[in-house]
């Protein structure tokens, strides 16, 4: 094989796989990647009159589609109320809400869903409150994946 072949599949090959030269001969970090998801999961039992956090995430500066999914397991002797938001960065952007009315001794389900934008690194996460006290279990599931651009249509 020539020289000058092997050079070029050798420039291909880096470059398919991410990773460039530097102008100066040292190896660079390839872009930031679109599309990778964060994702994690934490439970808490909330109380009424003080939000509780259930999970979060500490995410670098960027744009994200959010989603996530909670379950209640309300083993408490009443009824129970749990009412979650789900907020970004820190000052709260408000991402989405989630309320769920469980009867004692049944399973409820919570879902959320949004998008943030963090101009700086930062934080997203679940906070719950509860109308009884203790409150039922609170699960959640907390997923945000990088987006080239957020569009938000009229």
């Amino acid at each position: 094989m020539s020289k000058m072949r092997f050079a070029l599949l050798t420039i291909l090959l880096l470059v398919a796989t991410g990773f460039v030269i530097a102008s100066n001969g040292a190896s660079a970090a390839p872009p930031a990647k679109i599309g990778v998801t964060y994702t994690k999961v934490g439970s808490v039992t909330p109380y009424n009159g003080n939000y509780r956090r259930v999970v979060e995430l500490s995410l670098p500066a960027g744009k994200y589609l959010v989603g996530g999914k909670g379950s209640i397991q309300n083993q408490q002797a009443l009824d129970d109320q749990i009412s979650c938001n789900v907020y970004a960065g820190g000052l709260g952007q408000h991402v989405d809400a989630s309320t769920t009315n469980v009867r004692s001794g049944e399973v409820g389900v919570l879902a959320f869903s949004g998008v943030a934008s963090l101009a700086t690194p930062g934080v997203l996460w679940v906070e719950c409150i509860a109308t009884q006290d203790p409150g039922a279990l609170t699960a959640a599931r907390l997923t945000a994946t990088t987006a080239a651009d957020v569009v938000i249509l009229p």
